[in-house]
């Protein structure tokens, strides 16, 4: 069906069209739309495990200044390994090479070819400790003091 198609419009297989045209002219002609993603390794899936292979510190784009840290992590990627660039959050806790980590989308607005995040608190990354405010991004769990205060708060409700 695939392959009659295209011989129906050009009298050509699609393998031949496609050393004839480069793929976005074949997109025009048929107006077949095709998306592009930052995120493309990560193959429609929330996170991805990957192994640190190094860390390093990279300086952000003008006119922003400081010293980002970044890892490069080693990624099974489709049968083989690929190598992608994650920023690590936090100003603490730096993993080492050969930790396992986890990494999701999102990239550092300021470092280029950074699409990537490290999540805190899963595998060998370590959440911060002493964090009390946006304690989901940064793998804490809740204090014991915090839970006991909701439950007395809230248990004339059960």
């Amino acid at each position: 069906m695939y392959l009659s198609f295209w011989k129906f419009f050009f009298g050509y297989t699609f393998s031949y069209l496609s050393f004839l045209y480069p793929f976005a002219s074949l997109c025009k002609l048929h107006e077949i739309s095709v998306t592009k993603t930052r995120v493309s390794h990560l193959l429609d899936a929330p996170n991805l495990r990957g192994l640190i292979h190094r860390v390093m510190i990279r300086s952000p784009k003008k006119p922003n200044s400081g010293m980002r840290k970044v890892a490069k992590i080693k990624v099974r990627y489709q049968g083989y390994y690929t190598r992608l660039t994650g920023r690590v959050t936090g100003n603490s806790n730096k993993p080492v090479k050969f930790n396992h980590v986890l990494i999701r989308g999102g990239r550092a607005n300021d470092v280029p070819g950074v699409n990537y995040t490290l999540v805190r608190g899963t595998y060998d990354h370590a959440g911060l400790a002493n964090k009390h405010r946006r304690r989901s991004l940064y793998g804490v769990s809740q204090p014991a003091s915090m839970k006991t205060h909701l439950r007395r708060r809230y248990r004339k409700l059960i």
